[in-house]
């Protein structure tokens, strides 16, 4: 059995994948896109330790009080999450990356 011991995940900086995401998001949207560490880094760092590093993003909606019983979604940041995320799909479909 193997004891869950993974490090905080650090973003790169120069990955592809976020250089691309930030320009769908900035397509959709009209503005840049918040880029920080946060919760949901967590699991990115599981990831890429058993996948050789490959190139990854989290991303996701606005969460407040994340696993209480007052957690909340904002729909209209789940809204923009979805439009950047098929966005971004179909630009990689066209562009042959």
């Amino acid at each position: 059995m193997e004891i869950y011991q993974d490090s905080a995940w650090i973003p790169n900086e120069k990955s592809k994948l976020l250089d691309d995401f930030k320009k769908a998001y900035y397509r959709v949207n009209g503005s840049t896109p918040i880029v920080d560490i946060a919760h949901g880094g967590l699991e990115c760092s599981s990831i890429m330790k058993r996948t050789n590093n490959m190139d990854i993003i989290s991303i996701g909606s606005v969460i407040e009080d994340f696993h209480t019983v007052n957690e909340k979604m904002y729909i209209s940041s789940c809204e923009k999450t979805i439009k950047t995320l098929l966005e971004y799909l179909k630009y990689e479909e066209y562009s042959g990356t």
